[in-house]
């Protein structure tokens, strides 16, 4: 019986680390297949997923993978990026490329949103903040709670400061999560016991940012829906 192992993290540690997670079984016309996968069986849709596939006693230089949703593309001898397109699972079938009709197996995977990001200022999702500490940032941004090649963007929100109950100001931007100059105007005025709430935030997911030397970063936005992100708010000190 050949074994298919399946390891959605981009960098295996060990093949043997696989020995240690789920195990399900699936069966083709041709062969039985156990499966091992670290994710639980199922991958992000509209992101770049890494998974490194190996069958026992076959060279990766001849495994050929079609999926039916989306792209897949071997970018080591046994690694490979998939991108689905869209919800509703993703079918992988593995061939042998020196036969193409000789099928090795099939295997089906769930697909599921990225997890919801988290908009964060000066390193915190909320509480006090040192007036000092708030005017040397440029900004809120947003983390994701998983570890993939991909950042989450702000692409707009709403700057609240408050004075006691009282608004004292209010703006939007959409400068990728950067202050305006009218925010960062306002922000040099605070005082001690001011709170600012940061709320309407959205957010996209894009590609890992890179640059090369002398060029500006380059950005490239995922086709993928605007995240809501829950507000956050700070008193100042």
């Amino acid at each position: 019986m050949r074994i298919l192992k399946i390891n959605r993290d981009a960098y295996i540690k060990t093949l043997s680390a696989l020995l240690l997670l789920l195990l399900v079984s699936v069966s083709t016309q041709a062969q039985s297949f156990a499966i091992a996968n670290e994710k639980l069986n199922f991958v992000y849709w509209g992101i770049p997923n890494k998974l490194y596939i190996a069958v026992e006693n076959f060279d990766c230089r001849y495994l050929k993978v079609f999926t039916d949703n989306g792209t897949i593309v071997q970018k080591k001898k046994c690694a490979w990026e998939l991108l689905p397109a869209r919800h509703g699972g993703v079918n992988l079938t593995l061939c042998d490329s020196r036969y193409p009709m000789d099928t090795l197996g099939t295997m089906y995977m769930s697909t599921k949103d990225i997890p919801k990001g988290e908009a964060m200022l000066a390193g915190k999702h909320s509480g006090h903040i040192p007036r000092s500490m708030l005017r040397g940032q440029g900004g809120i941004y947003a983390s994701l709670t998983f570890d993939y090649d991909i950042r989450l963007i702000i692409t707009a929100y709403t700057c609240t400061i408050f004075r006691g109950d009282i608004p004292v100001f209010s703006g939007k931007t959409t400068g990728y999560g950067a202050f305006s100059e009218e925010m960062k105007k306002e922000i040099l005025q605070v005082k001690g016991g001011d709170s600012l709430l940061f709320s309407q935030i959205k957010a996209r997911p894009v590609i890992e940012p890179y640059a090369k030397e002398g060029e500006p970063i380059k950005i490239s936005f995922l086709d993928y829906p605007e995240q809501d992100l829950e507000p956050i708010s700070f008193i100042v000190d």
